[in-house]
């Protein structure tokens, strides 16, 4: 997937729930260094799908988009 694709991204705090997000369709675009207001430095996956992915999803993973899980879209 190329960067100018992406339409919608979303994060993930650890990689269980990155691969549950890969399983869904999303592709991994980044893992970066975060560090939490505690102090505690963790990873953040960056993942991301393009628009017409992002309309072929499931009535349950567009319930969780609606209910701001996603980040996207990225051109808005």
């Amino acid at each position: 997937m190329e960067l100018k694709s992406v339409h919608y991204i979303r994060e993930a705090e650890n990689a269980e729930a990155a691969q549950e997000l890969i399983a869904q369709g999303w592709t991994l675009i980044s893992v970066l260094a975060t560090t939490r207001p505690n102090g505690q430095n963790l990873p953040c996956y960056v993942l991301g799908m393009t628009r017409a992915q992002y309309g072929q999803r499931s009535m349950a993973e567009a319930i969780e988009a609606a209910q701001g899980h996603v980040l996207g879209p990225v051109d808005a």
